[in-house]
């Protein structure tokens, strides 16, 4: 049965390319290959099929994989009548990513942008950095950040800095919240991150999650990542 599938392919590609026999005989001489034109007619003729080293020549020298020739895979893409051109393969855009909208789009953005250059001050509400409304980092914060540098060469503890730790602790104490020790505060690099994190971690897939709409947009993405489902409220 291999034997056949064998000769039909090897029939097939030797047509396609207007290959003969003699060619391939010549082409293995090149190569140091031993391979006699009454080899080729009993592959042909699917009497047998050949060695794993002629095989591999066979295949080169058609733009083919051994595989296909053998009849264990689907057809490959076959290389032109040169052997010059490799297909590249295509990567897709995972599923998961079809409902993750981050970026505003559409009337809003367009109206927004028609106001600002008319000289219009938009404030956007969609942008998590705070230095552009003028929030600044404290000199405290910067003070302690330059003090921690020479202990964050490596990695640090997987909660974050003692020192910030601590500090968010305190300051929870300042606003009376309840039951907050150091065991229980985690830091991360940005709000983005942590809020990833949590939902990575407490949802299961479908599990529904309520958020405002309009919403920041980071929330529902993050969800739908998360392999749960958005129920959006209007505000």
């Amino acid at each position: 049965m291999e034997s056949s599938i064998f000769a039909e392919r090897l029939k097939e590609l030797m047509q396609q390319k207007g290959v003969k026999q003699i060619e391939l005989v010549r082409l293995a001489e090149e190569n140091g290959i031993k391979l006699g034109k009454s080899h080729i007619s009993q592959y042909v003729s699917g009497k047998t099929v050949p060695r794993k080293e002629i095989l591999q020549f066979l295949a080169s020298a058609l733009g083919t994989d051994p595989e296909w020739l053998l009849g264990k895979e689907n057809k490959s893409e076959i290389i032109n009548s040169k052997g010059a051109n490799n297909t590249m393969r295509e990567f897709k855009k995972s599923t998961k990513l079809d409902n993750v909208l981050y970026d505003v789009r559409g009337p809003v953005v367009e109206e927004a942008a028609r106001m600002e250059n008319e000289g219009t001050q938009v404030l956007k509400l969609n942008i998590g950095n705070p230095a552009p409304f003028g929030f600044c980092t404290p000199d405290e914060v910067i003070y302690d950040m330059r003090r921690q540098l020479t202990d964050c060469e490596g990695y640090s503890d997987s909660r974050g800095l003692f020192a910030a730790r601590k500090a968010i602790m305190q300051y929870a104490q300042l606003k009376n919240i309840p039951n907050v020790t150091m065991d229980d505060i985690y830091t991360g690099n940005g709000v983005s991150e942590l809020i990833n994190l949590c939902m990575s971690a407490l949802l299961d897939d479908g599990d529904e999650v309520l958020i405002p709409s309009p919403d920041y947009p980071l929330w529902t993405a993050c969800v739908t990542l998360a392999g749960g489902k958005a129920v959006h409220y209007i505000c």
